[in-house]
């Protein structure tokens, strides 16, 4: 018989010999399943003095005997156990594991401090397997009220999950989109439900009084989603930019004229859209859930008491095959009693020092590149009169190991130690006497880690009582944070409002990368008329009809009954908020370019008298407030941006009304 089967028989043997083993603690020892790809598990690996262990595969299923089944679980156990001691598990007594090569799928009965070192090996397994990126966006709309609690929540928490399904339980909650997405690291991809909605943008109107549409424009009604991710080192963090367009409410047609004759109006359908535009770059772990924005969906009338998210849910899958419960089932049954002995650890060197431990630190994925940014003599300037490497010379690049690194900033390694680096889990995982484990342990909390951060920015716009928001915003005028005046104008909005006359006018969220340019656009599109011209000479009052002169009130008549060709545009009418911030050395201060455009008014629509002979075209006036700056915040601080009367085309409009526009920044730590 070969070696190596007559080594796997003496393993069966030796499994099944000891099936009475002392039973451990049943609250110590869980079952779990894990992802495992193993190249050396299906294929075979060879071990000194062993020859070469393969993972034998599951018995047929449908037919198996409970003594192919027990015959399964010892082998594969014995293989396991093999594999698994020189990566540092060692399985106690008791434990049972097993593995099923069709589906790499690893199944173990053990102790917890066991699964933690199995979970890693599993995460370590996976990073050269394919993946997909999947997310899904899905839009809700509440109360104000709910809304700015939410946003409120979800300030500092780089994962919002479960806020997103605190809201999404609340019963006044609303669904109003949902769309999914697969995409690979650098690809882009979009997804939309949409419907093409024509409309007409320039007309030409006859002396008929019949408008003659000359040209049409399609315009994209519905959402989508456009993405385009990158998958970072570690496997988990995902570097994404976006770009998301939602209409909010169907298009609402009007007729509006494009001049008036006298006694008649030509008019002509004009359509307005109703759309919330998000586009940022922003970070996210895997598996979690991020609140991309919120918005009040305006209409024409500038209704209030609503207000719309857009949740992002974000996943790396990898392309494996589903984990298979068989090997659970038959744990609880055939495996129940089976219960091998554990493998004799490995023969103590003499030369260990004594007390040597093993720990593990968990760590960003840059930590080595921050602890070597740390050691003077890599930010030596280079020489300046040295000669340069030929082009010909070749040049070497040398990665260095976890643990030369760690000996080059000064800790200390004796004979036996060890330090291994895992960048797909975080882990670093160091063998050494408990002093020195102390020492290291105490130069990584003491550096300063470069984990990703993201700038978050609420936006709040608030109206009342002109005189009350001036007092109470000069009393700050000095101050660097205004988050106890917005703290004290919040609380007057939400439990007592009359007495200041306080009305919320929008609240949204915008967040981004330092150095990374936000826009948030929300409201009316709004079209109007914007070019009119006659498209024939006029008649006069010298003029001729055939021989005979025309009458100048005819000639007046006829004048106003000119062809006129008009051509459409498109504003947006509602808000408009775009950032673009640069965070500070000190990693507190952010440097933010801002401009901000709010309309507080629905556009108006001058006419002239119907009954008058006149030769006019529509005027729309545009009502807005703008604010361009540049401006310091703290992180966790509130500014007030702005503070202004909303007066209209008529200057004594609204004399005892005050609007003001406060924003609140915040630095977000993934981790």
């Amino acid at each position: 018989m070969p070696r190596p089967l007559l080594f796997l028989a003496a393993l069966l043997l030796s499994a099944a010999a000891n099936l009475p083993a002392q039973d451990p603690s049943k609250s110590s020892f869980t079952t779990k399943s894990y992802p495992f790809k193993s190249d050396e598990l299906t294929n075979g690996f060879i071990l000194p003095n062993k020859g070469q262990l393969r993972a034998p595969g599951l018995p047929d299923t449908p037919n198996a005997k409970p003594a192919d089944i027990t015959k399964f679980l010892g082998l594969s156990h014995a293989v396991l156990a093999e594999y698994l001691l020189p990566q540092g598990v060692h399985l106690p007594e008791g434990s049972l594991i097993a593995y099923n090569p069709a589906n790499s799928t690893l199944t173990a009965r053990t102790t917890a401090e066991v699964h933690a070192q199995l979970s890693t090996l599993s995460e370590q397994s996976l990073t050269t397997v394919p993946n997909i990126l999947r997310f899904r966006l899905h839009l809700l709309e509440a109360d104000e009220t709910s809304v700015r609690t939410l946003l409120s929540k979800t300030r500092l928490p780089h994962d919002h999950t479960q806020a997103y399904q605190e809201f999404l339980a609340t019963p006044n909650t609303k669904e109003i989109d949902l769309l999914t997405i697969d995409s690979r690291s650098g690809q882009r991809s979009i997804s939309n439900q949409i419907t093409d909605f024509i409309y007409n943008a320039e007309f030409t109107a006859t002396q008929s009084g019949l408008p003659l549409t000359t040209g049409n424009h399609v315009e994209q009604v519905g959402t989508t989603l456009e993405i385009d991710p990158v998958l970072g080192p570690d496997g988990r963090t995902l570097d994404i930019n976006y770009q998301l367009n939602h209409h909010y409410a169907p298009p609402q047609q009007r007729w509006e004229p494009i001049a008036i004759n006298g006694e008649k109006r030509q008019e002509v359908r004009l359509t307005n859209f109703f759309k919330a535009n998000n586009s940022t770059s922003i970070m996210m772990f895997s598996g979690t859930t991020r609140l991309l924005s919120a918005w009040k969906p305006q209409d024409i009338n500038f209704l209030e008491g609503r207000l719309q998210t857009a949740f992002l849910r974000a996943d790396v899958v990898k392309i494996l095959p589903d984990t298979d419960p068989q090997i659970e089932t038959w744990f609880g049954k055939e495996g129940k009693d089976l219960k091998p002995k554990a493998l004799p650890k490995p023969g103590e060197d003499p030369l260990l020092p004594p007390g040597m431990m093993m720990r593990t630190f968990r760590v960003p994925p840059d930590f080595f590149s921050v602890l070597r940014g740390q050691n003077s003599n890599d930010h030596a300037p280079a020489d300046p009169f040295a000669p340069a490497a030929a082009s010909s010379e070749p040049q070497m690049t040398i990665r260095a190991t976890a643990l030369e690194i760690l000996r080059a900033q000064g800790f200390e390694f004796p004979k036996g130690s060890s330090a291994n680096f895992n960048p797909a889990t975080g882990e670093l995982i160091v063998r050494n006497t408990q002093e020195n484990l102390e020492e290291l342990e105490a130069h990584i909390g003491s550096i300063r880690i470069r984990r990703p951060q993201q700038l978050v920015f609420t936006l709040h716009l608030i109206s009342g009582d002109a005189t009350y928001l001036r007092d109470i915003t000069t009393s700050g005028i000095a101050l660097a944070n205004h988050q106890k005046i917005f703290e004290t104008i919040q609380a007057a909005a939400n439990t007592n409002p009359a007495p200041h006359q306080l009305k919320w006018l929008h609240s949204t969220r915008l967040q981004c990368r330092s150095g990374q340019r936000a826009v948030l656009k929300t409201g009316p599109i709004h079209q109007f008329v914007d070019q009119v011209s006659e498209t024939k000479p006029a008649p006069t009052a010298n003029s001729k009809e055939g021989d005979k002169a025309v009458p100048p009130a005819q000639a007046a008549v006829a004048d106003a009954l000119r062809d006129f060709y008009a051509v459409t545009d498109q504003r947006e009418a509602g808000l408009e908020f775009e950032i673009d911030p640069v965070l500070g050395p000190d990693g507190e201060t952010i440097d933010i370019n801002l401009s901000l455009e709010n309309h507080f008014r629905a556009p108006t629509l001058l006419l002239s008298e119907a009954d008058a002979l006149h030769l006019d075209a529509p005027q729309t006036h545009f009502h807005t407030y703008q604010n361009n700056t540049s401006v310091t915040l703290i992180k966790g601080s509130t500014r007030l941006l702005g503070l202004w009367l909303p007066k209209g085309a008529n200057s004594a409009e609204d004399p005892a009304q005050a609007h003001a526009a406060f924003l609140q920044v915040d630095l977000m730590t993934l981790e």
